[in-house]
């Protein structure tokens, strides 16, 4: 419990009222680096097993459906270059096992989520209204951000006109 305590509402209740039994716990695993396997070792890797990754709008699931798309075609059309294949995984994969761990930071980390505000393109006058009506990533968990957000985007009348 004491890993969750910190989280917004109500994923802490949710988690103390849950049954233990109900309760499971797997490891995440990333890696810096894709790798698709040696084909000099008779290693060859899709999915997971070649570009591992924090779990962020099911990146990996998509790659390892391209993996074996490529794998498919290539033991169709030219079995004799499967190097085609590995070579195709890691330049694919490796961009978004970057953005998968750069966006876990930006997602669960206060100094991130300011990051990926400025990333969005939000220019300095809107981030410091925001910071000024004090809105927060609690704010969409009890409910108030729509209001906050739409007082503190007032002043730049960029809001539609009802």
């Amino acid at each position: 419990m004491s890993r969750v305590e910190d989280f917004h509402e109500p994923i802490p209740e949710l988690i103390k009222t849950t049954p233990d039994t109900m309760l499971t716990g797997t490891p995440i695993y990333d890696r810096d680096i894709a790798f698709a396997g040696d084909l000099d070792e008779k290693i060859l890797l899709i999915g997971d097993s070649a570009h591992p990754m924090s779990p962020f709008k099911g990146q990996g699931a998509n790659l390892a459906l391209l993996d074996a798309n490529d794998l498919a075609e290539s033991l169709i059309n030219n079995p004799d270059n499967l190097q085609n294949v590995l070579n195709s995984v890691v330049a694919r994969s490796q961009k978004r096992m970057d953005q998968s761990r750069k966006r876990v930071f930006q997602l669960h980390d206060p100094n991130g989520q300011h990051e990926l505000i400025q990333e969005r393109g939000l220019n300095q006058l809107i981030l410091e209204s925001f910071e000024k009506n004090n809105i927060t990533a609690e704010d969409a968990a009890d409910g108030t951000i729509q209001e906050k957000v739409l007082k503190a985007l007032e002043p730049f009348d960029i809001l539609p006109k009802k």
